[in-house]
């Protein structure tokens, strides 16, 4: 296990790997630490793998110590881009992220904050990681009478319809959790800028809070596209969402209070239009 650093691995690992060569055995494995800073990890990567000589190649420490979400998600990105994309490097089997949870604090290179909610970096890593890119597109929920739906706080609580602006709380990634395009009957999860997700409790026929840790059944919604049945979906356009046991989302009186999942059937309340950025 190595540390690196600098901009020349090639004639680091030469000096490292004719002292290592004599003493390595088939199932032994390389690893090493790269962080943002140590130079090209694309050129340490392929450097690796060109003197590792078969052996198989770990990257076992990685990531990146940041409070920003939005710099902590491109760094994971770049890290797994680099293998995926970047590198020809075959003899490379094991990225591991570090590190995953921290006790103490919510703003550092961990990726699971101290209440167990995941940070966005977490689903990329994840998903990347099981072979699934579940995009996450930015969007807002724009209620019947013109307000829109907010995680209260970011997340934690409780979920409204009251506000007559989108801002941070009223911006959610929406997670395709079948993956490719987003089409009419897909299942959603919906979460918010601190890391959680929508729910609807026991599946559905209560409240709707903003308490979820990772995108469950409880979490995950059946997308229903008004405007479009059957096809994809835009900006734009009027949807529902359906829980689990089949109840809809609903801004009680239109918007200017509550969200509710207790309907059965799809009215003015239980439409929205979904906005966004392109």
């Amino acid at each position: 296990e190595m540390s690196v650093g600098g901009f020349d691995p090639a004639g680091y690992l030469d000096s490292v790997m004719a002292k290592l060569q004599p003493y390595m055995r088939a199932n032994d494995v390389l690893t090493f630490h790269w962080y943002p800073g140590q130079g090209s990890l694309t050129d340490w990567a392929n450097a690796l793998d060109a003197k590792s000589r078969g052996q198989e190649v770990w990257l076992t420490e990685t990531g990146d110590n940041t409070c920003s979400d939005t710099e902590q998600r491109n760094w994971i990105d770049y890290i797994v881009n680099t293998f995926d994309y970047g590198s020809a490097a075959h003899h490379w089997t094991k990225v591991f992220i570090y590190y995953l949870w921290d006790a103490y604090t919510n703003c550092a290179a961990n990726l699971v904050r101290t209440d167990g909610s995941n940070r966005p970096a977490y689903v990329d890593y994840r998903n990347r990681a099981t072979g699934q890119s579940l995009q996450l597109v930015p969007v807002n929920l724009l209620s019947a009478a013109g307000d829109f739906v907010s995680a209260e706080r970011g997340g934690g609580g409780e979920v409204n319809a009251t506000r007559s602006a989108a801002g941070a709380w009223e911006t959610f990634d929406l997670l395709d959790m079948n993956g490719g395009l987003l089409r009419d009957g897909d299942p959603v999860a919906l979460q918010t800028s601190g890391g959680l997700y929508l729910q609807a409790d026991q599946g559905g026929n209560g409240p709707m809070a903003a308490i979820g840790f990772a995108p469950g059944a409880w979490e995950t919604f059946t997308l229903v596209d008004v405007d479009r049945p059957g096809g994809l979906v835009r900006y734009g356009d009027r949807i529902a969402l359906r829980s689990s046991l089949g109840y809809f989302v609903s801004a009680e009186l239109g918007g200017g209070g509550a969200m509710t999942v207790t309907r059965t059937t799809v009215g003015s309340w239980e439409t929205f239009r979904m906005t966004g950025r392109k």
